[in-house]
């Protein structure tokens, strides 16, 4: 079963509450359920620290009404500040998710300039990049922190969950992957197609 998940809530211009949370197979994150003073549901990724019954504002609303510190909230950077903490970027005018993404990820406001109207970010690789103000983000942490602690202990879980075991490229035959034949050289690792996969430092 394949969930279409509603990240922006852009069409949404009334409150929500979260009446269900689980798990996702092709998700790491938790998924909730939200239903809309309309009538109507939709799914959406789960920040660290939701729960059921939980009132998800609109971001229609004037400012002095917004609780900023309430996960979940989808707003654009330049109502945010540098005690903030964030996470799923999308990129300006996209509705579709581009950075801190994975389980327990997030990012910090660096500068803000407003003479360009763009605000340098702290990406979860430490790396910083500058983004536009109305680059929409969703307040909080991304849930699912301990997934890094989590130990598989053996193949039979991962074979539970989809995941069918993988063979070597240096154990097969040169026919079959670059790297068969049992030959030590200088070349990259590479992709079964030749692509190389890891850059050269």
């Amino acid at each position: 079963m394949y969930i279409f998940l509603d990240e922006r809530r852009v069409w949404s211009n009334t409150f929500s509450i979260l009446i269900n949370l689980f798990k996702y197979r092709y998700k790491n994150l938790f998924i909730g359920l939200l239903k809309y003073l309309n009538g109507g549901f939709s799914y959406i990724s789960i920040q660290h620290g939701c729960f059921i019954g939980q009132i998800f504002q609109s971001k229609y609303l004037p400012l002095r009404f917004i609780n900023f510190f309430l996960p979940g909230l989808v707003l654009p950077l330049k109502y945010l500040t540098i005690q903030h903490i964030f996470s799923n970027i999308f990129l300006y005018k996209s509705k579709k998710k581009k950075y801190a993404l994975s389980a327990g990820t997030y990012c910090r406001l660096v500068q803000v300039d407003n003479e360009k109207q763009i605000i340098s970010v702290r990406l979860p690789t430490l790396q910083i990049k500058q983004f536009n103000f109305n680059t929409f983000v969703t307040m909080g942490r991304n849930s699912n922190i301990f997934l890094n602690k989590q130990v598989i202990g053996k193949s039979g879980l991962n074979r539970l969950n989809g995941i069918r075991p993988t063979t070597r490229g240096v154990a097969m035959n040169p026919v079959d992957h670059p790297h068969g034949g049992r030959t030590k050289t200088n070349r990259p690792e590479v992709s079964p197609w030749g692509w190389v996969t890891k850059k050269n430092h």
